[in-house]
């Protein structure tokens, strides 16, 4: 009898050891279990306010080039779906605010506001003033097969660009051009700039690159500006081309044809990318301005 009643105590006892184990581990649940889904939370909320800065950002870019033809007030713009995409508002002066929301109305809702203000223009995009009077380049600027030319530092117009197959185009200097036409490089074509020179094209035509075109291998994209101005209503930049260079043509339709490569920015009307075609945003261009005056665009986000 006492065996018997020795087996029953032990298996009583692992009986009680089982329910005591069961208890601490409910209990260590109901500890841990809130922490896994706070931490969860917090990293949804990153990302969320990770994704509403991109947004803001976004909204900032759209804003810039169209700031002036932009009423004072609020203006919000939004995805196809009715989902808010971006918030503008525009302040009396030269300072507006772009807010990003994610997941809005929800408990997940993400803000995130960047305050630009700007002094002067953030780029010359008008055509600087006796540009027309330029010394003429046009003979120089329409090249043919396999040609190269060099030009040297200074601001030159021109009625139309043509750089025939092969050609190649040597920037020596600071060189500023004013095309009252369209320009064009044929298949090949190639456009270098030596270190410490820089180009910058206003185009009041069309403009298109062929074929494995290659403009600015060797020097950062803040040195080869293309501004397309009234009267260039098309860019085009043929399959396999390289550009190390900035668009800025808010009222052009830009594409990049198959496999084309495009370092530093740009912004168009539209942007079509071909096949395999691929453009990388210089983080640099960030703070880039032109014309002297001290021109500045300032920017500080705060989360909502």
């Amino acid at each position: 009898m006492s065996g018997h009643r020795l087996i029953r105590g032990q298996g009583g006892s692992v009986l009680m050891v089982l329910i005591i184990t069961m208890v601490i581990l409910a209990g260590l649940s109901a500890a841990i279990l809130p922490t896994l889904f706070t931490t969860e939370m917090g990293q949804v909320s990153a990302s969320g306010a990770m994704k509403a800065y991109y947004l803001a950002e976004a909204g900032g870019r759209y804003t810039l080039p169209r700031l002036q033809n932009i009423s004072v007030g609020t203006h919000i713009f939004k995805f196809s779906d009715g989902s808010k995409f971006f918030e503008i508002e525009k302040l009396p002066g030269t300072q507006f605010t772009s807010t990003g929301v994610v997941s809005e109305g929800t408990n997940l809702e993400s803000r995130v506001t960047i305050t630009y203000t700007t002094s002067g223009s953030l780029f010359d995009y008008e055509l600087p003033d006796g540009a027309a009077d330029w010394p003429d380049k046009t003979s120089e600027l329409n090249t043919s097969n396999n040609e190269t030319v060099n030009i040297d530092a200074g601001n030159y117009s021109a009625s139309s660009i043509d750089m025939a197959n092969n050609s190649t185009l040597n920037i020596t200097g600071d060189v500023v051009i004013y095309v009252n036409g369209t320009t064009s490089a044929s298949n090949n074509g190639r456009i270098n700039i030596a270190s410490g020179g820089s180009l910058t094209i206003y185009a009041a035509g069309d403009m298109s690159f062929a074929n494995n075109f290659i403009g600015n291998p060797s020097q950062p994209p803040a040195s080869f500006i293309i501004y397309g101005i009234a009267g260039c209503n098309n860019i085009y930049l043929g399959n396999n081309s390289n550009v190390s260079a900035v668009f800025y043509a808010p009222t052009t339709d830009i594409t990049v044809g198959n496999n084309g490569i495009v370092s530093g920015a740009m912004v168009g009307e539209t942007i079509t990318l071909g096949n395999n075609a691929e453009v990388h945003y210089d983080e640099d261009l960030q703070n880039l301005y032109s014309g002297g005056g001290g021109n500045t665009v300032e920017q500080y986000f705060t989360e909502n």
